[in-house]
């Protein structure tokens, strides 16, 4: 199931004018996942993807977030933006 994440999304709005300013324009979604997922026998705390095509589309953005609540709810302010930050790397492309 997938919620809404505005507290990433208020995370997100003060980082990328300093650290990430070539995201300025992108139209990017933000969103909770219930719980994470597992690669290898690790915790994925989030993952971010470039949307295309009919889905660029349907949901008018350009890019993903998107974060495991588990994990957020668990994490300090400082790992939550740490978080962010890490997934806003991830954001590249035309």
């Amino acid at each position: 199931m997938y919620f809404s994440a505005e507290a990433v999304e208020e995370i997100a709005k003060g980082l990328i004018p300093v650290y990430h300013p070539e995201l300025a324009t992108a139209r990017i979604r933000y969103v909770f996942r219930e719980t994470a997922a597992k690669s290898g026998g690790r915790v994925q705390f989030g993952s971010a993807a470039k949307v295309t095509g009919r889905n660029e589309f349907l949901i008018g953005a350009d890019f993903v977030i998107e974060l495991a609540q588990d994990v957020w709810n668990e994490a300090s302010g400082e790992a939550r933006t740490a978080m962010v930050d890490h997934l806003l790397e991830r954001c590249w492309g035309e």
